[in-house]
């Protein structure tokens, strides 16, 4: 074998060599602490600049600060499974280099989880790395930086507003019987005509052909309402709502307000639901969708 084949072939070797010893050496710096946790996590807390959060759980469903606001379970679930099982790359540095790893006071995001009220896991998350394919972070009680294999800061900086469950109602277009809309100057009921074998839509003392398509589009705008923001609770305070509307199941009523927007946003409709004390914001789109005569539902 000629010499220059075999300077390059020990040259690869070598460097084989070194990064799998490089990789043994970094599994074996992962200390015991970043191993799956395998207890349940009851309570989580995300402190960072300018924003707070407490989650709790509660009769197996978690919620958010004092006043218990439902939380999107979905969001949760995925915070504590990414602090229970963090996929890091490898140690980065045995230094607590906290500016160069963003891990400073006006930069850094620190995750709490706890069993119970005991603390399990701290996490200190800094910012992304110059690849940004990961993200520095740190675990209190442990020496050095890690690198996570996941976007840590996207996961975690959430506020309480972020983290609130918007789906504030959830039927289907099947389960309706009948609804009431009540509006400026105008009420009538929609309802589903049982002499037609209880699949076509008629308006009640309206006896003219009405548009089915037109009918069930309108009422699937209100069988799922999401919100897009949360007004404070006291907003809605003496205020009467502009429509209301009355959804009827074979066993069940779900009322819901809808109420002009205050100050200078227009673009953020309040609403109630009959499930909820909390107001929360539509958009204007979603309004305007919903204010509708009895005229718009008629054939041609």
């Amino acid at each position: 074998m000629p010499k220059k084949k075999l300077v390059q072939l020990s040259i690869i070797g070598l460097l084989i060599i070194f990064i799998l010893a490089t990789r043994l050496i970094n599994t074996s710096n992962t200390p015991e602490i970043l191993k799956p946790l395998s207890e349940e996590i009851h309570k989580l807390e995300i402190q960072g600049p300018g924003m707070s959060v407490n989650a709790r759980l509660e009769d197996s469903v978690w919620v958010l600060g004092d006043r218990g606001y439902p939380a999107d379970q979905g969001t949760l679930l995925r915070m504590v499974d990414t602090v229970k099982s963090i996929r890091t790359d490898h140690l980065i540095s045995r230094r607590e280099d906290e500016e160069r790893y963003g891990l400073t006071a006006d930069k850094i995001l620190i995750v709490k989880v706890y069993s119970n009220d005991e603390p399990l896991r701290v996490l200190r998350i800094g910012k992304e790395s110059e690849s940004g394919r990961g993200v520095y972070f740190s675990v209190e009680g442990v020496p050095g930086i890690f690198l996570s294999l996941e976007n840590l800061r996207s996961t975690f900086s959430k506020t309480e507003a972020d983290l609130r469950n918007k789906q504030m109602l959830s039927l289907t277009l099947a389960e309706i019987t009948s609804l009431t809309v009540e509006g400026p100057g105008l009420r009538y009921t929609l309802f589903k005509d049982s002499s037609q074998g209880g699949s076509a839509w008629s308006i009640q003392d309206l006896d003219l052909p009405l548009d089915q398509r037109k009918v069930e589009q309108y009422v699937s705008q209100l069988v799922r309402i999401n919100a897009i923001s949360f007004p404070e609770e006291t907003s809605l305070t003496g205020r009467n709502p502009s429509w209301r509307f009355n959804l009827k199941t074979q066993d069940k009523s779900y009322m819901l307000d809808l109420f002009d927007p205050s100050g200078e946003d227009n673009t953020a409709y309040p609403m109630l639901v009959s499930e909820s004390p909390y107001p929360f914001n539509v958009s204007k789109y979603k309004a305007e969708e919903l204010m509708k005569g009895p005229v718009w539902f008629l054939g041609d």
